[in-house]
């Protein structure tokens, strides 16, 4: 019994030095939280890797805290871990390094806050303490507040958060973001009161709590900032396309009204035509009935807008590509059946359409003419699944990082490919992308009824 007696109590600075980097389970679900969308692997598999490098630095990291506590403050280690931390982080998702960065730092930061009102509600304890006596009691107070603030936080970081994860693809932005929580985690850290008794000088606790609760206010109205600006860049970008679409159908509009005007004037000109006509075969002019109907076929206008579904805004868009395909001679072989819409708006589908046709078009400009191609079907299936199956010509190049496609025009990721994703996800659908040394395939499936 008292072999047992002295086992637990041996064993209690080692489960106490392993709860005080506790607060690393709730700044990784910060950090994953609003990476949802952007896992590189299976939430399953996510999960059974952060448990498996859990498994493996707590009893390490406990361990090394229990020996050195007395001559290391624990912010070294944890700076450390910090550091290894990020790098396995940023190996599990398909974000770039900026994206990754401004959210690893950001779960610092608000994990800095727990640990500056844990120091506070210590010194109230013990007011003759310091900060390397950091109490059991300050360690729980801590650990709790970590794991309420990561639950208070978890709305916002699942929709809002991710929602400007998939929105901002600069990476201007985030650098810029990254400044917020390196300055407010540095400033918590370098505020640790090193005697509590500073805390118990005249007003210096009222100070220092409502300092830090500012201080987390201010942080989470950066947050809602960060929000803003993705919310406002979206909507600029879906009213430009909205506008681009408008232009399309006003240009489309134009030249269906051309060809109807023409087509009107050829048909009040023919009855005079053929009275030419007639009166140069009685003339026996072959030459001249052969020379005028070549002028009369050079007159003719060329091919009308093509009707390809009831959709006016993707009937005109069609049209518009279909018309750049002919300047640059690439040969188009298309399918397209496009029911009534009742689930997906139609600049939404438009949107979708548009990325599609561009990366085509644009594919097929870095080859030779002769070479060039574009195949599109878009049908329905399983009476409310649309189909769009795309495949084109293109030079083979790609640039590919972690198994995603980036863009070949810019640094990071294509936009246009990372907008059709985010559509066919937002109605229930996939994206399958691949390619060969000469061709580039795009299979498409979203819900639309």
């Amino acid at each position: 019994m008292i072999g047992k007696e002295v086992t637990f109590v041996d064993a209690a600075p080692y489960v106490r030095a392993m709860l005080e980097f506790s607060i690393i389970i709730p700044a990784a679900w910060i950090c994953y939280c609003p990476m949802h969308d952007s896992l590189k692997y299976s939430p399953r598999k996510t999960f059974l890797l952060c448990a498996l490098a859990a498994l493996i630095y707590f009893p390490l990291i406990g361990l090394f805290q229990m020996t050195f506590s007395h001559i290391i403050h624990i912010n070294v280690p944890l700076g450390i871990s910090v550091v290894l931390f990020f790098l396995l982080y940023h190996r599990t998702l398909r974000t770039n390094l900026s994206q990754s960065a401004a959210m690893f730092l950001n779960a610092c930061a608000l994990m800095s806050f727990p640990s500056s009102f844990a120091y506070a509600f210590d010194a109230w304890l013990h007011p003759t303490s310091n900060y390397l006596g950091f109490s059991f009691s300050a360690t729980l107070f801590q650990l709790a507040l970590s794991f309420a603030i990561a639950a208070a936080a978890t709305p916002f970081l699942w929709k809002h958060f991710a929602y400007a994860i998939r929105t901002i693809h600069s990476t201007a932005v985030w650098n810029t973001f990254l400044i917020f929580p390196v300055l407010f985690t540095a400033s918590n850290v370098f505020t640790i009161p090193l005697s509590y008794q500073t805390l118990h000088t005249g007003r210096m606790f009222q100070i220092y709590v409502g300092m830090e609760t500012l201080f987390l206010l201010m942080l989470f109205f950066i947050y809602a900032i960060l929000y803003r600006i993705s919310y406002v860049l979206a909507e600029q970008h879906r009213q430009e396309e909205h506008t681009h679409f408008l232009q399309l159908q006003l240009k489309q509009y134009q030249s269906l009204q051309e060809y109807v005007d023409r087509t009107r004037q050829i048909r009040h000109d023919f009855r005079h035509s053929i009275h030419a006509l007639s009166q140069m075969a009685h003339a026996g002019d072959m030459d001249g009935i052969t020379r005028y109907l070549h002028e009369y076929e050079q007159s003719i206008p060329p091919s009308s807008p093509l009707k390809y579904c009831n959709l006016s805004g993707v009937n005109a868009l069609l049209n518009y590509y279909r018309d750049i395909a002919a300047e640059e001679q690439i040969q188009t072989n298309w399918n397209i059946h496009i029911p009534a819409l009742q689930r997906i708006p139609e600049p939404m589908l438009c949107g979708l359409l548009g990325n599609i046709l561009e990366n085509a078009v644009s594919g097929c400009s870095t080859v030779p003419p002769h070479m060039r191609y574009f195949n599109l079907t878009i049908d329905m299936k399983n009476s409310h699944d649309l189909y769009i199956v795309s495949s084109n010509s293109f030079n083979g190049v790609v640039v590919k990082h972690n198994g995603e496609y980036l863009s070949t025009k810019h640094s990071g990721k294509g936009i246009g490919l990372s907008s059709i994703a985010a559509t066919a996800k937002e109605y229930g659908g996939t994206l399958v992308v691949s390619h060969t040394d000469t061709a580039f395939y795009m299979d498409v499936v979203i819900q639309i009824q």
